[in-house]
């Protein structure tokens, strides 16, 4: 499935949103969705700060086999982990002007590729696109609360 990223970058939920009482299981949500993944796959994470992107991350990292610290690569927008069983690139836009900037800085050749390319803040490539994609929709509902939930374009 395509997912086009659109200017109310609000996706409309698919089901109902799950509650997620702890990181780690919000780490094994991500561990969960990980282990369906195959090469090419990309996910798109919205939320705002602090709703457990990062965290979700780690899970989908240890579904494919990496060891290695996940952590937000926030200013550097992209960390790229290849000791598991396919690379993860793992992108946070919160920084990036737009999708030009995206293009400029070649990380559109990391998306469908050879591994899975899981990409917070997804709204900066407004009017992108993006084969094989799954959106997941993450907020906060209190202290150590989130919810979590699939989305699909609208």
């Amino acid at each position: 499935m395509a997912f086009l990223i659109t200017p109310s970058s609000n996706p409309t939920l698919r089901s109902g949103l799950k509650q997620i009482n702890s990181p780690e299981e919000m780490r094994e949500r991500g561990e969960k969705l990980g282990s369906l993944l195959t090469p090419g796959a990309t996910l798109l994470l919205f939320g705002e700060l602090g709703a457990g992107k990062t965290t979700f991350a780690q899970g989908v990292a240890l579904a494919l086999g990496i060891k290695s610290l996940v952590s937000s690569p926030t200013f550097s927008y992209l960390n790229i982990y290849t000791e598991g069983t396919m690379p993860l690139y793992h992108f946070d836009l919160y920084r990036l002007r737009g999708i030009s900037d995206f293009l400029e800085l070649g990380f559109a050749e990391y998306v469908g590729g050879d591994g899975v390319a899981l990409i917070e803040w997804p709204e900066r490539l407004e009017g992108w696109k993006i084969p094989n994609a799954r959106a997941l929709y993450f907020s906060h509902t209190g202290i150590g609360t989130r919810d979590y939930g699939e989305a699909f374009e609208g």
